[in-house]
C-alpha cells in the first residue's frame, strides 16, 4: 500500500498593498492614481477644508495583521498640494505564529516642492507574542513639508497582558533632496528578555507607550518655550522630550495610556499646523466617531 504524503501548504498570509497618487489641478487637490490589491483601500478623499487639502483615511477591512502579512503603503503628492491621511480606528499587529513569521507596515511618502503631507494614523498595538516590523520612508522635495507622528502601545495593559515576549521593530528614515536627514530605530524584545529595552531604568523604562512626532519647521527658541510649557501641564507619570535638529522638530514621547499620548499629540499639532502650512486646525471628522 502507497501512503501518500501530505503535502506542505505555504503559510497562511493575506499581502496587501495601496497605491496613491495626488495632484492639485483647477478643481482642487485630486486622486489622479488610485491603486489596490488586497484589503487595503480608501473610498475617496474628502475635503472639509479648501480644495487643496485632500483628507484620505486609510481602511484595512482585517482590523489587523498577522503572522506573515505585509502591508504596502505608497503615497505620492505632486507639487503644490496638500494631503493629511489617518486612519478609523487603532491598527493592531496579532500575536505571532509558532514560526515567528515577520508581521509587517512599510510606508513610503513622495512629497514634492511647494507640496506637504500629514500623516496622523491612529495608535498602534503590538499584541504579546507578535513579531512586527513597521517602516516609514519620507522622500521630500527641496520646498516640501511633512508632519507626522506614531503612537505605539507595547501589550495591552488594560487587559493587564504586558508585552513579556515577541519582538518590535520601527525605523523611520526622512530624505530631503535625495541626502537622509533624520534615521530613527528601535527594536524592542520582550520585557521578559534580559537585554529588553523595557526593562527599567534604560530606554523605554518599562513604560508601554511611546510616541514620535516629526515636523519639518526650524523652531526658534519662542516655539520650544510655547510647546515646552504645553507639555509641562501634562499628568504625572509621563515624559516628554522636544528637540529641535535643523529644520526638524522632534517630539518623543513616554507614558502609560495612548490616548493621553494621542490628545497630547493632537495639541501640539494644533499649534505648528498654522505656523507651518498657514492652516488652522482641523481635525478630521473621523477622529469624533
Amino acid at each position: 500500500m502507497t501512503v501518500m504524503e501530505t503535502p506542505i501548504l505555504p503559510p497562511l498570509q493575506w499581502p496587501a498593498q495601496l497605491e496613491l497618487k495626488l495632484a492639485l489641478t483647477e478643481r482642487g487637490n485630486r486622486l489622479i492614481h488610485n491603486r489596490h490589491h488586497g484589503p487595503l483601500y480608501i473610498q475617496k478623499p474628502f475635503y472639509p477644508e479648501q480644495r487643496d487639502c485632500a483628507h484620505l483615511y486609510l481602511l484595512h477591512p482585517p482590523g489587523g495583521i498577522v503572522s506573515g502579512d505585509q502591508l504596502h503603503i505608497d503615497i505620492t503628492q505632486q507639487a503644490g498640494g496638500h494631503a493629511l491621511v489617518t486612519t478609523p480606528g487603532a491598527a493592531r499587529v496579532y500575536k505571532g505564529r509558532c514560526d515567528q513569521s515577520e508581521q509587517g507596515q512599510h510606508v513610503t511618502l513622495t512629497i514634492e516642492d511647494g507640496a506637504s503631507i500629514e500623516w496622523l494614523p491612529m495608535e498602534t498595538l503590538i499584541y504579546p507574542d507578535s513579531f512586527s516590523r513597521l517602516t516609514q520612508q519620507v522622500h521630500l522635495a527641496e520646498h516640501a513639508q511633512y508632519l507626522g507622528w506614531e503612537v505605539v502601545c507595547l501589550g495591552l495593559p488594560e487587559c493587564q497582558q504586558p508585552f513579556t515576549t515577541g519582538r518590535y521593530e520601527q525605523q523611520l528614515a526622512i530624505y530631503r533632496a535625495g541626502r537622509l536627514k533624520f534615521h530613527d530605530r528601535l527594536v524592542v524584545l520582550g520585557s521578559d528578555h534580559p537585554e529588553s529595552l523595557m526593562q527599567p531604568n534604560i530606554a523605554l523604562a518599562g513604560y508601554p507607550i511611546h510616541g514620535l512626532l516629526i515636523a519639518t519647521i526650524a523652531a526658534d527658541a519662542d516655539l520650544l518655550t510655547q510647546l515646552r510649557e504645553l507639555t509641562s501641564r501634562e499628568e504625572e507619570d509621563q515624559h516628554v522630550g522636544i528637540s529641535c535638529i535643523h529644520d526638524m522638530l522632534i517630539v518623543r514621547y513616554l507614558g502609560h495610556h495612548s490616548e493621553l499620548c494621542r490628545q497630547l499629540f493632537t495639541r501640539i499639532w494644533s499649534e505648528l499646523r498654522p505656523k507651518m502650512l498657514g492652516r488652522n486646525a482641523c481635525p478630521p471628522r473621523i477622529w469624533r466617531t
